[in-house]
């Protein structure tokens, strides 16, 4: 199969899963319902994936690396990451909030701390006010936090704007620090 035609069905998988998504839970999506979703054939589903969840971890693995790229961008601040992340969840809300909602945990919320660059912007931190010792835990708390503000300003009707949000987020973040 050509490049071109994998990516094409890849896509057409992706595109499936966010809109079976909006209608029920992960765990009761089959394959067959995917592939007749997406148009493909079983076959193809089983030549890339062995599952939906691999599905779901190869969109968040696209979501992180696109995210990695703004913050290895040496004319943006953290607080003008974390609002341009809002702003993109918030413009693409129907594709985001199903995998939030979908995602175990703060899944998503960790391919982003797990980023180099936010890592070690937290173990900065963390260095700076002795408190390296804590690190994980405080990485727990901030992602479990973060996660959880971050779907209820999804779901919400009227949302503050993304960059009272991210205020927020990076406030409560530093006061844990």
């Amino acid at each position: 199969m050509s490049n071109q035609k994998v990516l094409f069905s890849q896509e057409l998988l992706h595109q499936a899963l966010l809109a079976l998504l909006k209608e029920k839970p992960l765990n009761k999506i089959t394959v067959r319902e995917l592939c007749a979703k997406a148009g493909v054939n079983r076959t193809t589903f089983y030549n890339h994936y062995q599952s939906t969840e691999d599905i779901l971890r190869e969109l968040v693995q696209q979501y992180t690396f696109s995210l990695s790229k703004l913050f290895a961008s040496p004319d943006h601040t953290f607080f003008s990451v974390i609002t341009h992340v809002l702003e993109l969840m918030e413009r693409s809300r129907d594709q985001i909030l199903p995998l939030m909602q979908a995602l175990p945990g703060a899944y998503l919320s960790e391919s982003i701390l797990a980023l180099p660059q936010v890592d070690l912007q937290l173990t900065q931190a963390l260095e700076a006010r002795g408190k390296l010792a804590y690190k994980e835990e405080l990485r727990t708390f901030i992602l479990a936090g973060s996660s959880k503000l971050i779907t209820d300003w999804l779901e919400a009707p009227s949302r503050r704007p993304a960059t009272e949000e991210a205020k927020l987020i990076l406030d409560f973040c530093g006061k844990l620090l």
